[in-house]
């Protein structure tokens, strides 16, 4: 209850409005918050992830167009020293293997830059707009990709592609976290990862265009849309805030949040963790200056590298080739949707199970299925070559394998070591261990992806599923000697199981239920980039 203001002490003045109490005494303001029992509404929350995250499905597009377009794309008889400009009556250029996989690559190596540039462009012109105009660099790659005929407008095409869906999984995450509560942010943050399967089915059912122009053409629609969706949703309220723009902050975390809520508590929270943010902003080079730090470090790239290199990639960018190589009758379009659909469906499963089995007991079962699905491909080839009539009555296994690799990758490995990234960092070196993370993730890709083709020709299929085993086995080693269980732990938890030592007790951080008029002041007064 209110103190009435005939009792309170006469240097303190009392001005009372909706939800809230501003105390002045001796010449400070405190402002402090009475919460509401009206909860904050999910709704318009889910819609903002939604619509965001649907840069991920244009993105999933993009890693599926070359399992579709390889047959059409790639010169027969995959032989390396062809023209690259070489070109059939139908005006599409007839690739060789080596200059396919450039193309394949060239994604991964406009992501890399993307993925590094895009905090700065977020910081400068806020996370919507941000997004928004990356649906133009997408609508131009993809008219670039329709000129087939030119293998320059293809490797200009995906680079800039890759430069838009590397910014994208930057951004569209930085939106995520800041408009959602913190019950919905585990759920609303895996929507992007699940955007990218779902763009990976739609691309392969796209697939069954078999003309790699029109399949140009019509992707040039999705992110068309996605800029007309998400153009009407607010902008992030963090981001707002930290130029200095109160009114408009709290207007957008009002749609947010819902009519009813009263969001003065939460605006408190963000001010002072924006205030905190400034104060102990740190660099790359402060993720090698503490021990709990390089820890950090050894297991996040560690994990990146369990996803990376254990082909991945490569298995779904030449899925339609894996199909083709294993004598099997089944179509490789009918197979790529089939793998499409099998990944879209695990990925939501790990979207329920990250919160109930833990971290670390799914990364381990996703790397030790994808290390036996790896050692049976590699298996199945090595014996095709040496008994090819005996294989014939079991064609169908490479489709299994696939399709149970993608599974196991989609529980864990997929989805899980952006996760457990975002919680073994203190929150000062977090985003600059973000960052060195998803630029390491991005350039493994592309070796992986590039060179793929390269093993290929060097050791066999056999072989170089088997290099993919033996990666994938020590990554599951890795994982289960070094990488924490996260669920369910403080920060101060996982730091000290990093470095060994016991967790410090000390108070339990709480949401600051006041901001101080001269602070409050400052701020609005030199507003601070993120």
């Amino acid at each position: 209850m209110p103190v009435p203001p005939a009792q309170m002490n006469p240097a303190t003045r009392l001005v009372q409005g909706p939800g809230k109490i501003l105390l002045e005494e001796n010449s400070r303001t405190a402002l402090t918050i009475v919460t509401t029992t009206t909860e904050a509404r999910k709704v318009p929350q889910f819609l903002a992830a939604f619509t965001a995250t649907l840069g991920a499905l244009c993105a999933g597009t993009y890693f599926s167009w070359s399992a579709s377009v390889s047959a059409d794309l790639v010169q027969k008889g995959n032989n390396a020293t062809a023209n690259a400009n070489a070109t059939e009556d139908d005006g599409q250029a007839m690739l060789s293997l080596e200059h396919f996989s450039w193309v394949v690559s060239m994604l991964m190596i406009g992501a890399c830059g993307g993925s590094l540039v895009a905090g700065m462009a977020a910081n400068r012109l806020g996370r919507q707009r941000t997004l928004v105009l990356l649906s133009v660099p997408m609508v131009v790659s993809w008219l670039l990709m329709s000129a087939t005929a030119s293998a320059t407008c293809l490797l200009l095409g995906r680079a800039l592609g890759g430069i838009s869906i590397g910014a994208v999984s930057v951004v569209a995450g930085m939106y995520v976290s800041e408009v959602a509560e913190p019950s919905v942010r585990g759920t609303l943050g895996a929507f992007f990862q699940l955007q990218i399967t779902v763009g990976m089915l739609l691309g392969f059912v796209l697939g069954l265009l078999r003309n790699p122009v029109h399949l140009a053409y019509v992707n040039i629609a999705l992110p068309v849309v996605y800029a007309a969706l998400f153009w009407s949703m607010p902008e992030s309220p963090v981001f707002l805030l930290s130029r200095g723009l109160s009114e408009r902050a709290r207007a957008s975390l009002q749609w947010l949040r819902g009519p009813e809520y009263d969001v003065s508590e939460e605006m408190a929270a963000m001010r002072h963790s924006i205030m905190e943010s400034a104060q102990t902003k740190s660099g790359v080079r402060d993720l090698f200056k503490s021990r709990v730090a390089i820890k950090g470090m050894v297991v996040a790239l560690g994990l990146m590298a369990a996803q990376q290199l254990s082909g991945v990639n490569a298995v779904i960018a030449y899925a339609s080739d894996i199909f083709k190589a294993s004598g099997s009758s089944m179509d490789p379009d009918q197979c790529n949707i089939i793998m499409g659909v099998v990944q879209v469906a695990s990925t939501f499963l790990s979207m329920v199970l990250a919160d109930r089995a833990g971290r670390r007991v799914l990364l381990l079962l996703s790397s030790g299925v994808m290390t036996i699905c790896l050692a049976t491909l590699g298996t199945y080839f090595h014996l095709a070559n040496v008994h090819p009539d005996g294989m014939q009555v079991i064609t169908w296994l490479p489709l299994v394998a696939v399709a149970v690799f993608i599974t196991a990758f989609s529980l864990g490995l997929g989805p899980l070591p952006w996760c457990v990234v975002s919680e073994v960092f203190s929150p000062s070196v977090k985003g600059a261990a973000a960052s060195v993370a998803c630029g390491a993730n991005w350039l493994m890709a592309f070796f992986v992806t590039k060179f793929f083709t390269n093993l290929a020709s060097a050791f066999g299929k056999s072989g170089t599923f088997f290099v993919f085993t033996f990666i994938a086995a020590v990554g599951t080693l890795f994982i289960a000697l070094v990488v924490p269980e996260t669920k369910g732990k403080t920060l101060d938890e996982i730091l000290a199981e990093l470095t060994g030592s016991r967790v410090r007790s000390r108070p339990a951080d709480g949401v600051p239920a006041a901001i101080e008029e001269e602070e409050e002041a400052d701020f609005v007064r030199k507003p601070f980039p993120l």
